[in-house]
């Protein structure tokens, strides 16, 4: 009852503050009869979170704030969007909700809950998260009720928050991005560098806007107006129309640029952020090393270099084709990876995003030298690993497919035993090792993926070939045994290319029952 009566309290003050509008919605349709109207001063007053209107919370340093919505009928889609509006310090937001009344019915269900880093319970919607980005808590199927947000940020600032109960079938309030969301360097030429983006997806009508600074990438638009606010990190920002380039002039040599774009959309404001990239402007030093034929460097991307490495290639008098092989080892977030002929940066040849792993064949050139550059995303240091040859049968790493999970079979875990599975790799030769470790609740350190010792115990090293009958079509289904009941294990797949290099899948936690059954002999 005590819940039922703060949702009459919240709902007539809504009722009575916010004003309502008669809707005009086709004859029959099945359309709310009265729709909201939002007004900035009833939502700081009463806390209540308007639909489809994306409102400014500001957030006073680890001081909570606590706004409310309520969903009036269910089951109807539910997403909310919590957009960080600073990028010190941690945000930090959670979501509960309060049935009207527990429903007596056996058809309710909270519905399938989705998103990669919010995982609720089944039985009562909620949600927590903390961290720099934005995220999304969405369900095809909420139930009624009177939902709770909390924010609290770690250094202050603000954020953005939208509710909305549109269907994921319609136009999302946020401009889509492209498959490939990422800001590339297409030049850099004395002071002045050249990026590009692909286009965004959206219909409406939008612009895009750049900025540049020297902290770090923003993780949001509104990031980059607190920075511009308070004349912040050498900030500038610019808004160039539907282009999707833009040549920054000016800037110094010696000195780390991070460079943003973001998609706006006109109407509504609402923005989308590319994932940023990073540049330094080389001084009158000394030349960048060279990286030799066929040989695997680790390069360190720190402060002391600006978070970026140039290096050189000189393929000599072969006519064939470049293989490149780069792979980020430690660190959030990726890198970016830009190539350029002759060794100096007014040529352009390719420029990529790497999150882990990516193998780039170059087409057959006759330049004397290549010049690349790795940059960093973010201002962590962090380790990557380079190889260039142009002798393709000795490239020392495996196949790896791009689905690089390993999956736990939940139903086919006992006291004592697990079964894990993972997508094979397109050689046939390699050899697969598993690892296991007793852990707790959560990873001590980040993964080094560029490690080639594991810290766990080897529970097999063998090859599954295509007859294998362990192996069905492309997935491997392994079944770990002798394992100790109602134990958390965590479980690493390495792969190895016959006299070459070790590449690591995903790592994986999972638990064994805290008994045994009947049959179990």
């Amino acid at each position: 009852m005590a819940i039922l009566f703060l949702h009459l309290i919240l709902l007539s003050q809504y009722l009575l503050t916010s004003g309502y509008e008669q809707s005009k919605g086709p004859p029959g349709s099945r359309s709310r009869a009265f729709l909201p109207k939002y007004r900035h001063e009833v939502f700081y007053e009463n806390r209540l979170i308007p639909e489809d209107t994306e409102v400014d919370v500001f957030l006073r340093k680890n001081h909570p704030q606590k706004m409310f919505f309520v969903l009036e009928s269910g089951y109807r889609p539910l997403s909310v969007t919590v957009t960080p509006c600073s990028m010190d310090g941690i945000l930090e937001w959670k979501i509960a909700h309060n049935l009207f009344q527990r429903p007596s019915d056996p058809s309710y269900r909270s519905g399938p809950w989705s998103n990669h880093v919010l995982r609720p319970p089944a039985s009562s919607p909620s949600a927590t998260y903390a961290g720099r980005d934005r995220r999304s808590y969405s369900s095809p199927a909420a139930p009624p009720g009177t939902y709770s947000l909390e924010l609290r940020s770690s250094s202050g600032g603000g954020a953005k928050v939208l509710v909305t109960t549109r269907s994921t079938v319609e136009l999302p309030f946020h401009p889509p991005l492209p498959p490939e969301p990422s800001v590339q360097i297409v030049k850099v030429k004395r002071n002045r560098i050249l990026i590009s983006w692909e286009a965004s997806l959206t219909t409406r009508p939008h612009q895009y806007c750049v900025t540049s600074n020297h902290r770090g990438n923003y993780n949001s638009l509104c990031s980059a107006e607190s920075d511009l606010s308070t004349g912040k990190h050498g900030a500038s920002l610019t808004c160039v129309g539907g282009k999707t380039w833009h040549l920054f002039k000016g800037l110094q040599r010696g000195k780390t640029y991070f460079f943003d774009a973001f998609v706006l959309d006109n109407a509504t404001n609402a923005s989308s952020t590319y994932v940023g990239v990073s540049a330094t402007l080389r001084g009158g030093g000394s030349p960048p090393p060279r990286i030799k034929d066929d040989a695997l460097v680790t390069l360190t991307l720190d402060e002391s270099n600006g978070y970026t490495v140039n290096t050189k290639y000189h393929p000599g008098k072969i006519m064939g084709s470049i293989l490149v092989f780069v792979q980020s080892c430690t660190g959030p977030g990726p890198v970016n990876l830009h190539i350029t002929r002759g060794g100096s940066m007014k040529q352009g040849v390719m420029s990529t995003t790497v999150m882990d792993t990516k193998t780039l064949h170059l087409p057959p050139t006759n330049v004397t030298s290549l010049g690349l550059s790795v940059r960093s995303t973010t201002t962590h240091p962090r380790k990557v690993r380079l190889w260039v040859s142009s002798r393709r049968h000795s490239f020392p790493f495996p196949d790896l497919p791009e689905d690089k999970s390993v999956r736990v079979f939940d139903t086919l875990t006992t006291c004592d035993s697990i079964t894990i599975g993972w997508k094979t790799s397109a050689d046939e030769r390699v050899k697969y090792c598993i690892y296991r470790r007793v852990g707790g609740q959560s990873l001590a350190e980040p993964q080094n993926f560029c490690e080639t010792q594991s810290r766990g115990v080897v529970v097999l090293c063998r090859r599954y070939h295509r007859f294998s009958k362990r192996r069905f079509n492309n997935l491997v289904m392994q079944k770990v045994k002798g394992l100790r009941p109602d134990t958390r294990y965590l479980f690493e797949v390495q792969v190895t290319k016959v006299k070459g290099e070790m590449l690591p899948y995903e790592q994986v936690w999972a638990r064994t029952h805290e008994a045994c059954s009947k049959n179990k002999r």
